[in-house]
């Protein structure tokens, strides 16, 4: 089916990702692994594996920040997207603690599937403008 909107969890690719997510033994090592490859695959600026920023690696990018913003807050949904509701169960469950670094390597990333967008004159969704502030925020808002 694909994407039918611009939300973080409104793909095929973002919830068979969050599935596998509610399966994994090791969820801190889950969504780091995500970033990692996600940085990692992407390292030399542009990458057609973003394919113009709504490919998979995309998808599944926005759906590790979202996830990653409602385990930091300790909240099982954000204003303005829908969360599945398996989502929000395993999120009223989880212990996973989020360092700030993951945080700032996941902001990275949104910023890559941002510019990828850019580069193909795709105009930045919302969704995204709204992850990455988001994310700005929750980092100013740590010591550390």
């Amino acid at each position: 089916m694909g994407a039918w909107d611009d939300g973080p969890f409104d793909s095929d690719a973002a919830l068979d990702w969050a599935g596998d997510l509610r399966e994994s033994d090791e969820p801190h090592v889950f969504l780091r692994s995500l970033v990692t490859r996600f940085l990692t695959d992407t390292e030399n600026g542009y990458d057609e594996s973003l394919h113009r920023g709504l490919g998979r690696p995309a998808q599944e990018a926005m759906a590790c920040a979202a996830v990653l913003l409602l385990l930091a807050s300790r909240e099982t949904s954000m204003a303005g997207f829908r969360t599945p509701k398996t989502v929000q169960r395993w999120l009223g469950t989880a212990t996973t603690e989020v360092p700030s670094e993951l945080l700032r390597q996941c902001l990275l990333a949104l910023g890559k599937v941002e510019a990828a967008r850019s580069l193909d004159g795709i105009v930045c969704s919302e969704a995204i403008r709204i992850l990455i502030d988001e994310l700005d925020a929750l980092l100013l808002s740590r010591d550390d």
